[in-house]
C-alpha cells in the first residue's frame, strides 16, 4: 500500500491525541494545530473520520511534488549536471548578470549579445569576478 506525505491542519473541536503507526502523535488542544503525517490512502480516510468526529475543522493536504520543469529549473540554478564545472563565484546566483540557462559561462556579461549588455547596463562594481571583464 503506497504512502504519501500529508500536512494536517486542525482548527477548533475537542482536544485529543491520536497515534498512528509510524507517525508522531497528533496532539490537538482544541485551538490550531499543524503536523505532517506519512499515510496510506486508507489511513488518510481514518484521520478524516476521526477529526470530523471530534468536531474539528480540518485540512488534510497532500504534499506537493515538483513538476519536471521545476526540478530542471532548481537543478540549473544549483549548477547541477554541469560535470566538474562550477559557478565562477558563490555570489553568482545573486547577481543581476547571472543567467544559468546560458550554455557554458553563466554570466550574461560573457554570453549575451553586445546590444543586450549595453541595454542592460547593470553595475559590475560588485562582481567578485569582474577582473575577467575589466582586463
Amino acid at each position: 500500500m503506497a504512502h504519501s506525505l500529508y500536512r494536517l491542519w486542525l482548527r477548533k473541536g475537542e482536544p485529543f491525541t491520536l497515534q498512528l503507526e509510524h507517525n508522531p502523535p497528533v496532539e490537538h488542544d482544541g485551538g490550531n494545530s499543524v503536523t505532517h503525517l506519512y499515510l496510506s490512502a486508507t489511513q488518510a480516510e481514518i484521520v478524516r473520520g476521526w477529526v470530523a468526529e471530534k468536531g474539528c475543522e480540518y485540512s488534510l493536504i497532500p504534499h506537493e511534488r515538483q513538476t519536471a520543469e521545476q526540478t530542471k529549473e532548481r537543478q540549473t540554478l544549483l549548477g547541477m549536471q554541469r560535470g566538474d564545472r562550477v559557478w565562477p563565484s558563490a555570489a553568482c546566483p545573486t547577481c543581476a548578470w547571472f543567467d544559468p540557462l546560458l550554455e557554458g559561462e553563466p554570466c550574461g556579461r560573457a554570453g549575451w549579445p553586445a546590444e543586450t549588455i549595453e541595454a542592460f547596463g547593470a553595475d559590475l562594481s560588485h562582481c567578485p569576478v569582474r577582473h575577467v571583464w575589466e582586463g
